[in-house]
């Protein structure tokens, strides 16, 4: 048996500003986080006998803008359009708040900090492509950019489906009007609260072949989903999860994750984690 690999981040010695993206201005982001880790990252995956080694080291390059076709660029440029477009909208979105109030925030706030940025997107979008996954799950969908970067991927391949979970049925509705806009018809928008929906929906969509979590910012929760998740996953199957790096929470539940004895290569992005299980 190959035994495990983990891709460790380069250790930068800044005290970043957690909970916003970019943590530390615009040009530290791109110049390290979107540059530099990648690059070291693609060097350490290579060296990996994991069989989808290749297919994760080429995604990642997409990081940094290379090996992106015509039509993935394509692609990349009109969800990019979708999202400056929403961003630039003038009415503050009204929405629920976890003790039930509501709240009136930019559209801003949710076609940026809430939404995955463009390299990271693109890392999806290239990952899907590489992997050519039948079934994809994901959890937390927001305004649907980044269901949106995996749904551009599997009409590239004309295969596969996405059924991504949505806790606000209110920005289930925005990410319905997201894809419906990008005509991006391979992807399913469900509403529900994870602990009403989820196990029917893993049930209903296994063997998972790539799974994306943006579900929440506290260590249990997301180890708990994870643990949800795994008996549908598929050998081999591609598992992503956001902001390992927001918090102390969010980086413990990512060591745990990435240390699970199924978990075959893992590989830290700074802003995002990507595992393979194992074959």
């Amino acid at each position: 048996m190959a035994r495990t690999v983990h891709a460790q981040p380069v250790r930068v010695r800044l005290r970043l500003k957690l909970g916003a993206y970019p943590p530390a201005g615009r040009f530290i982001h791109q110049a390290i986080f979107a540059k530099a880790l990648p690059r070291v990252a693609v060097r350490r995956v290579r060296r990996s006998e994991h069989p989808g080694a290749p297919a994760l080291a080429r995604a990642v390059e997409g990081i940094r803008g290379r090996g992106i076709d015509a039509g993935e660029a394509q692609w990349i440029d009109r969800i990019e359009e979708r999202r400056a477009e929403f961003g630039a909208r003038e009415a503050p979105i009204r929405s629920g708040t976890q003790t039930g109030g509501r709240t009136r925030l930019p559209p801003r706030h949710f076609s940026g900090v809430a939404s995955i940025h463009r390299p990271w997107g693109v890392f999806l979008q290239r990952l899907v492509r590489e992997l050519r996954p039948r079934s994809c799950v994901e959890l937390g969908t927001a305004i649907g950019i980044s269901a949106a970067y995996q749904g551009s991927g599997l009409a590239l391949n004309a295969d596969g489906r996405l059924r991504t979970i949505e806790g606000a049925p209110w920005l289930a509705e925005l990410a319905r009007e997201t894809l419906a806009e990008l005509e991006i018809d391979r992807v399913e928008v469900i509403d529900g609260r994870f602990d009403d929906v989820l196990d029917a929906v893993l049930a209903d969509a296994a063997p998972i072949d790539f799974a994306y979590m943006d579900a929440g910012k506290d260590r249990e929760q997301n180890v708990v989903q994870f643990e949800r998740l795994l008996p549908h996953l598929a050998p081999g199957a591609a598992f992503v999860i956001d902001d390992v790096h927001w918090s102390r929470e969010m980086n413990g539940a990512w060591r745990e994750i990435r240390a699970h004895p199924q978990v075959g290569l893992s590989v830290d992005l700074w802003r995002l984690g990507a595992c393979l299980m194992r074959t």
